[in-house]
């Protein structure tokens, strides 16, 4: 009866350790999907500001070339 005991505890312990490790292991790929989304985020800011002021260089390009 003890060995039956032992061999369901060892394996409830073994499953716990499973689940706690394989939810620990799938923290880290939220925060890498939430650093990308921010880095995507930060590209676009940037790629709009350079279009901005390509668009600004431009146009005051122009207006002294009429001038």
């Amino acid at each position: 009866m003890d060995t039956v005991l032992l061999i369901i505890l060892v394996v409830l312990t073994g499953i716990a350790s499973a689940i706690l490790y394989l939810n620990l292991k799938s923290k880290p790929k939220d925060e890498n999907e939430n650093k990308e989304a921010e880095e995507i985020a930060n590209l676009k800011t940037e790629i709009v500001t350079l279009k901005d002021t390509l668009n600004n260089t431009i146009n005051t390009s122009l207006g002294s070339m009429s001038t």
